[in-house]
């Protein structure tokens, strides 16, 4: 995930743009306590070929996955910038499988 900033500086009349630009393999969220990894995660269903649901818990940025062969998975410190473009995304598969497999510290809940 990238992240840029811009900031225009006015310095003594002259005027400068500054561009910031964050490059982070996973966003900087607290690593979830271990007690909290149990506690349930609301899900939602959602329109995808292998995905059944998703849920998130923004506290400690744990995205919740069901897949349609019944496995549940969690991804640990995921940002509210991808849960959210990955609610919004076009292919919630075709995101997950850029953007999130293999990204994040993953957990396996239920086989």
């Amino acid at each position: 995930m990238t992240n840029t900033f811009t900031f225009n500086v006015n310095t003594n009349g002259t005027e400068f743009e500054i561009t910031i630009s964050i490059k982070a393999k996973e966003s900087v969220a607290a690593v979830a306590p271990a007690a909290a990894i149990l506690e349930p995660i609301r899900r939602a269903p959602v329109d995808s070929s292998n995905i059944a649901a998703i849920g998130y818990r923004a506290t400690d940025g744990t995205l919740e996955i069901e897949f349609k062969t019944g496995s549940v998975y969690r991804y640990l410190k995921v940002s509210q910038y991808v849960y959210d473009d990955l609610l919004n995304a076009r292919s919630v598969g075709s995101f997950f499988n850029s953007r999130i497999k293999d990204e994040f510290e993953t957990v396996k809940i239920k086989s």
